[in-house]
């Protein structure tokens, strides 16, 4: 059982600063998702400039069924939960500067020393700019956004297996996307099967399928940009 939580919790391999994109000229006419061969520069973009949204992660592995919901109220705010077979492993809100984490029951303040503040809650644009000292390279950044699911450094895909095939289109709870199949070996030689489902007028992922031997994984986002998202700590 811990060796799935350390799963989710391992540093990510990529240093993010290197696999998202800037936001680029606001003014100048972005392709989009079913223009590219590759949409997840697009998908860095787009992210850049989001305010809110939830995620869902589900894992089946031989060890049983993992779940983690999260959900941003940028750039202050986020939340997430971890649950290992329907039973709430851990949890933690980062509310403007403070955070607070479930332990043996009680919520437990976390108290950071002197200059180890941030303003950017994890899973928000710019999170990675609060250093590697206080969240991560893809810590708890990660839990919340699963963006290393997007970058892919989760999985590590050798350069020479990767590439991306256009497939249909479908919709999303109700929303128009592109979907994005690519086949690929990691470093151990595992195969991986891999779906993005990219919202075509937006860019914004709407969900991830992966299988590889042994584990399926459904990652699900929506209300992107939402207003209503309110993070309201214990």
């Amino acid at each position: 059982m811990t060796k799935l939580v350390v799963l989710f919790c391992l540093a990510s391999v990529c240093v993010l600063e290197g696999c998202r994109k800037p936001a680029g000229d606001v003014g100048a006419e972005q392709p989009t998702a079913a223009q590219v061969l590759d949409p997840r520069p697009q998908i860095y973009d787009a992210f850049n400039s989001v305010k809110s949204y939830r995620k869902s992660l589900d894992m089946e592995t031989n060890r049983g069924h993992q779940l983690i919901e999260a959900q941003t109220s940028c750039p202050g705010r986020s939340h997430y939960r971890i649950s290992l077979n329907g039973t709430v492993h851990s949890e933690r809100y980062f509310i403007e500067d403070t955070d607070k984490y479930l332990q043996r029951g009680e919520w437990v303040v976390n108290v950071r020393p002197p200059g180890f503040h941030w303003k950017i809650a994890p899973g928000c644009p710019g999170d990675y700019e609060n250093g590697f000292g206080l969240f991560g390279g893809g810590g708890e950044n990660d839990v919340v956004s699963s963006l290393d699911y997007l970058t892919l450094s989760r999985f590590g895909p050798k350069r020479d297996s990767l590439k991306f095939h256009k497939a249909d289109q479908e919709d999303v709870d109700g929303v128009p996307c592109q979907i994005w199949q690519a086949s690929f070996t990691n470093m151990l030689n595992e195969d991986y099967e891999y779906q993005l489902f990219v919202g075509i007028a937006d860019n914004l992922p709407r969900r991830i399928v992966v299988n590889y031997p042994g584990v399926k994984i459904a990652l699900r986002y929506w209300d992107w940009n939402n207003p209503d998202i309110s993070i309201i700590g214990p």
